[in-house]
């Protein structure tokens, strides 16, 4: 008879610990559901010490990364993501697709599985509510978006999505001060979209210029400052670095 060796895991999503036999140590990565709340952790052997469930979770939606002192460890999200979901690849990417863009959202990899969606029914609901957004935006304003991008719409039309780019954003964050989770040019757009659909909303339209302005002080009322921490004082940086051209202007009706 074969030896039954003891694996076991420990749910992030609801804290909920569990174990299994298998005849060998040949499943250590095995992924497998938590038997209580569905979601997606992977098994790991289990000796029965403190540490043996030490990050052993897949992230769906949250995956525990904290070290043995208890603190966080952000940026040992970087490798594991870029591995799983080929983040780096798809944050570089200058043409990413409505449904890729929802997918990836969504924490499925369009290079493993192009025409995957989510499994639980309430989150492939969610993403097909995004996809409809999406190829709506891509069809009123057709050209190529980046992934930031995809985010910042998903982020302005409240649209739901898995936590994992975030957590992913704030790994690259932890290893390269210049990559924030979100930029302050991400903040501005939200706030020239709500100044621009405000005035839509009364028949009015402001000057490029004019709207830099506003955000700018706007993000001075809500404590949003540059990528170094400092206060943004002068309106050109804004139109410049966040509100110019493609990076806005141009998407925008004048009339």
């Amino acid at each position: 008879m074969a030896t039954q060796i003891r694996f076991g895991y420990r749910c992030v999503t609801c804290g909920t610990t569990g174990d299994t036999f298998l005849p060998d140590d040949s499943r250590d990565a095995k992924a497998v559901a938590c038997t209580d709340c569905g979601g997606s952790v992977t098994l790991a052997r289990n000796d029965g010490s403190p540490d043996a469930f030490q990050s052993n979770c897949r992230p769906g939606p949250e995956i525990d990364v904290r070290g043995r002192d208890g603190r966080s460890n952000d940026a040992r999200f970087l490798p594991f993501f870029d591995d799983l979901m080929s983040a780096s690849f798809w944050w570089d990417s200058t043409g990413v697709e409505p449904q890729q863009a929802a997918m990836l959202l969504w924490y499925i990899n369009p290079l493993d599985d192009p025409e995957g969606t989510p499994a639980d029914s309430e989150d492939n609901r969610a993403y097909r509510a995004m996809l409809h957004e999406f190829t709506a935006v891509q069809k009123a304003q057709p050209g190529a978006r980046r992934l930031e991008q995809w985010i910042e719409i998903a982020q302005h039309k409240r649209l739901r999505y898995n936590s994992w780019i975030d957590q992913w954003l704030r790994a690259r964050s932890a290893s390269d001060a210049a990559a924030r989770v979100v930029h302050w040019t991400v903040h501005a757009r939200q706030i020239a979209n709500v100044l621009y659909e405000r005035d839509t909303a009364i028949g009015v339209r402001d000057s490029l210029i004019g709207y830099s302005r506003r955000v700018m002080d706007e993000m001075r009322m809500l404590g949003i400052k540059g990528q170094r921490g400092e206060v943004i004082e002068n309106s050109k940086t804004v139109q410049r670095e966040a509100l110019q051209g493609t990076k806005w202007w141009q998407q925008k009706a004048k009339n």
